[in-house]
């Protein structure tokens, strides 16, 4: 299990100037954009021998992050408070000697839509007013590997 807490924020007024336009500004207080909080991880393994050379092993894991902002402060272009979320993976394998190994994994399995990164309101405000670039996290995946090691 992991914890981790982050007050990061502004510790001095500052002002980003051209030619005398103020292009972003901070003050004390202010958090700086895309730290969340607050994270939390946890995993949990097993592995058991089966009989002979077969051997089962179990993985399951979480990590959580807290909400974050895009920009230093709600006046920057483009500001946006992006909600924390939590993510959940699961996998399940059977080893077969000390070379073979097959593995069922699934990340993501609650299939949470967790926003990681976000841009600016487009340009083009005429035609979407409200449309952002969103990076998400990747969609619930399912797979299995085969793997062959050499010792």
């Amino acid at each position: 299990m992991g914890y981790g807490y982050t007050d990061a924020k502004v510790t001095s007024d500052f002002a980003v100037t051209d030619r005398g336009e103020t292009l972003l500004s901070a003050e004390v207080g202010d958090r700086l954009p895309y730290v969340p909080a607050q994270t939390l991880t946890a995993g949990l393994g097993y592995a058991k021998s089966l009989f002979g050379e077969i051997t089962l092993d179990a993985h399951a894991d979480a990590s959580y992050r807290s909400n974050v902002t895009t920009q230093i402060n709600s006046t920057a272009a483009g500001f946006q408070v992006l909600g924390g979320f939590t993510t959940v993976g699961a996998s399940a394998g059977v080893g077969v000697g000390e070379h073979w190994h097959a593995r069922l994994y699934c990340t993501n399995l609650t299939n949470q839509v967790g926003v990681s990164a976000a841009g600016a309101v487009l340009r083009n405000a005429d035609f979407y007013p409200n449309y952002r670039d969103q990076y998400v996290m990747r969609p619930r995946t399912v797979g299995i590997t085969l793997s062959y090691h050499l010792r």
